[in-house]
This record gives C-alpha cells, structure tokens and sequence, in this order.
C-alpha cells in the first residue's frame, strides 16, 4: 500500500467492457506520481458516474496498491477507500468493555464497535438458522463473542 500525491492524469483509450463480469464497463486513466512512477486506475462506469471519470485531481493525495496487472507495461492499481480506522477504544481507565457498556446510554459504542456487534448478532443467527445453536442462546452468544472480539 502507498500513499502519494498525483501529478498528471490521463484518459487512455475508451471505455471497455470486462470480460469476467459481463455488462461492467471501465475506463482507464494513466496517474503520474510524485515519486515519478505512472500506474493505471480502472473507474467503473455507473449511474452516478457515467463517463468512468477518475474523481481525484492533480495535487490530491490517493492511497492504492498495485493489483499485480500490467497495461502496456503500466502497473494497474486500486484505490484504497476509507483506510483511516481508530484502533478500538477500550472504556475508562482501560477497563474491558462488558454487556453494561452495551446497554449503558453514557457510554455508547463506537461505529467500529457497533459494527462488531451486528457481525457477531449475524453469526449467532445464522448458527441458529443451522441448528448448530439453540434461538435462546443467540443473545448469550452475540455477547460472549462480542467481548471476545473486542477485548482482543
């Protein structure tokens, strides 16, 4: 993964459609670096973005890491989007945090940890759904998995 500053941007070629996924179509545009290398970002076209554009601009700074493809001997890359996660918070006083902070209104969870949350209520659930756990244990479940994920 790199984080640089762009210092061109190219349209290169038209928009073409991908092989693997049938009706996706891209664009490709060719991004010269502030560490003098060039890669290729691949926009895909959507309603909200119709012409592919390749959204940064010159000066911005973009975080990406290389695919591993080439075109015309250009390095393909792909943006890395929403990168800049908080380590999970712990509670005052670095105490675990229990079912009290999940039923406390003084002390909400985070959106990480609400996240974690739903992950591991979702889990229980299907668990449930498969038989391999019975419906009233998915409450004790989601807890027990929740502080174990968390507290790690």
């Amino acid at each position: 993964m790199k984080t640089l500053t762009i210092k061109s941007k190219e349209k290169v070629g038209d928009l073409w459609e991908s092989k693997k996924y049938q009706g996706s179509f891209f664009q490709n545009w060719q991004i010269g670096l502030s560490d003098g290398s060039n890669v290729i970002f691949s926009p895909k076209k959507t309603p909200k973005n119709p012409e592919a554009l390749f959204r940064k601009n010159v000066e911005d700074v973009i975080t990406f890491e290389l695919t591993g493809y080439e075109i015309n001997n250009i390095p393909k890359a792909k943006e890395i989007v929403g990168q800049t996660f908080k380590p999970v918070a712990q509670a005052k006083n670095d105490e675990p945090i229990t079912l009290n902070h999940i039923k406390s209104p003084q002390r909400r969870l985070d959106t990480g940890q609400s996240i974690l949350l739903q992950v591991a209520y979702k889990g229980a659930i299907e668990l449930a759904s498969h038989g391999q756990i019975k419906l009233d244990e998915i409450k004790q479940f989601t807890i027990e998995h929740f502080k174990e994920i968390l507290n790690k």
